[in-house]
């Protein structure tokens, strides 16, 4: 790939501290040229992912398959199924 073709990625990790017996939080943003992606991870567990176009398109969320925010016909699909995309049409 030629240097003028290559994304610029930049990946950061943001690690609360628990109080003992309480699940590890990690806030995690990855993001390049195109897109920025960022995930809240509660005991390892993914809860929301959030997906930026830097395109100007709205963004949308991820909820991941069998997490804390789907719906029991989602949780009954296999752990491979993709999670499910929304996006918020009004907020205030």
């Amino acid at each position: 790939i030629a240097p003028s073709q290559r994304m610029s990625r930049r990946f950061r990790i943001i690690t609360s501290k628990s109080l003992p017996g309480e699940p590890k939080v990690e806030y995690i943003r990855i993001e390049d040229d195109s897109v920025r992606i960022d995930e809240l991870r509660v005991g390892g567990q993914t809860q929301t992912i959030e997906v930026q176009p830097k395109s100007g398109l709205p963004a949308y969320q991820i909820s991941p398959a069998g997490g804390a925010k789907s719906s029991p016909s989602q949780r009954d699909l296999p752990a491979s199924a993709q999670g499910v995309r929304t996006w918020n049409i009004l907020s205030f």
